[in-house]
């Protein structure tokens, strides 16, 4: 429980039509009633003054409620704070990985993609050099076939001109 506040203050900080006072709190102050106006001066300055300490004392427990509140809030908001940040860094680090497995993904893809494109050209090369080949085939057998005609005609030319000079009348 909080500690109740004396009944005054030996001084008193308080303003009077419109102007500041420090007032001591001892019984003879014969000017100052003068200058009030009151008839049992000491009594009103101790109870105003009483009054003036009260509500500081109440504003200074509202304050330290008030900042105990925010200490406490500031404790649950830094560990709610690191609560986040927890999540955030978790959340970060799922989001990294997750960016790196697509990389590795996309990087194995790229790389299954590269070997599948380079398969298909040693087949495409493998095809160009068997038709390459065959061409090469076809073209030698047909020069050996037109080397073998070339040869056949030129041997039926001899035996034609053998026969035309063997046997002149029948051409």
């Amino acid at each position: 429980m909080a500690e109740q506040p004396p009944e005054f203050y030996d001084e008193a900080d308080y303003e009077y039509g419109g102007a500041r006072h420090v007032v001591r709190l001892d019984d003879d102050v014969p000017t100052m009633v003068a200058d009030f106006g009151m008839e049992s001066w000491s009594a009103r300055v101790k109870k105003v003054a009483g009054d003036i300490h009260r509500s500081l004392w109440r504003k200074s427990n509202r304050w330290r409620e008030l900042a105990a509140r925010r200490t406490r809030e500031l404790c649950q908001s830094r560990a709610e704070t690191e609560r986040m940040r927890a999540e955030r860094d978790e959340f970060e680090r799922g989001q990294a990985e997750e960016r790196r497995r697509r990389r590795r993904q996309e990087a194995e893809q790229r790389r299954a993609e590269a070997e599948r494109q380079r398969e298909e050209e040693r087949q495409r090369a493998e095809e160009e050099r068997q038709r390459a080949e065959e061409l090469e085939r076809v073209q030698a057998e047909d020069q050996r076939q037109l080397a073998e005609y070339d040869r056949q005609r030129a041997d039926y030319e001899r035996r034609l001109a053998d026969w035309q000079r063997m046997y002149p009348d029948q051409f």
